[in-house]
Formats: structure tokens, sequence, C-alpha cells
């Protein structure tokens, strides 16, 4: 599976990323940052640890619904958003497992 990061910079000059899927779905996103450089390390750091099912701890939420940190040690990277049911979080990762290794980075202005 082919997929891409897209960085979006705002107007206030933060940045976020965004995974994309080959279809161009959005498969995740991340927290702001506060500047480029630093974005483009939390994607690097993302990359390195996103290959590895290990790094994902695998929560419920109020509510029931699943959902996903990635975690690079005790440090977590990234929240996921929430899924409707664990096999659909599972189908997730393993997804982004996939793209998530991806070295096309495309800019956006918004």
């Amino acid at each position: 599976m082919s997929g891409w990061f897209e960085l979006k910079q705002y107007g206030s000059g933060a940045f976020r990323f965004l995974l994309k899927s080959r279809d161009a779905q959005t498969m995740l996103q991340s927290d702001r940052y506060p500047c480029r450089d630093s974005a483009e390390a939390a994607i690097a750091l993302f990359r390195r640890h996103c290959t590895s099912a290990n790094h994902y701890e695998k929560k419920i939420a109020p509510g029931g619904k699943s959902y996903f940190n990635l975690k690079a040690g005790k440090e977590v990277i990234l929240v996921s958003h929430l899924y409707d049911s664990e096999p659909t979080r599972e189908s997730a990762i393993e997804a982004i497992m996939q793209a998530g290794t991806s070295e096309r980075v495309e800019l956006l202005n918004v």
C-alpha cells in the first residue's frame, strides 16, 4: 500500500501532518507543531516506530469506542481517532504499519 504524508501549514505558522492512504483518505493526523522542523522531526519519529506492533497501545474509550496510542518507549507519539470496533482498529493499524514509512511528503498551505 502506498501512502504519503501531507504537511499542513496554518496561517498561524503552525504545522500538522496527516498520513494519507493510496486513495487520499486521511488515516491519521497529528497534533499541531509550532514549526516545520518540529513537524518533520515528528514524521521521522513516526516512521521509525509505526512498523512495530508492540509500539501500538490499544485502548477503549469511555463509551466503548476503540483507539490506539503510538508510542516510542513511554512517550506517546500520536493518539488515533476513535474506531467503531476493535477489528476496525486492527485493520487501521495494519494499514498504517504499511503506509507509515512513506518518504513522500506534500506541503499544503491552509
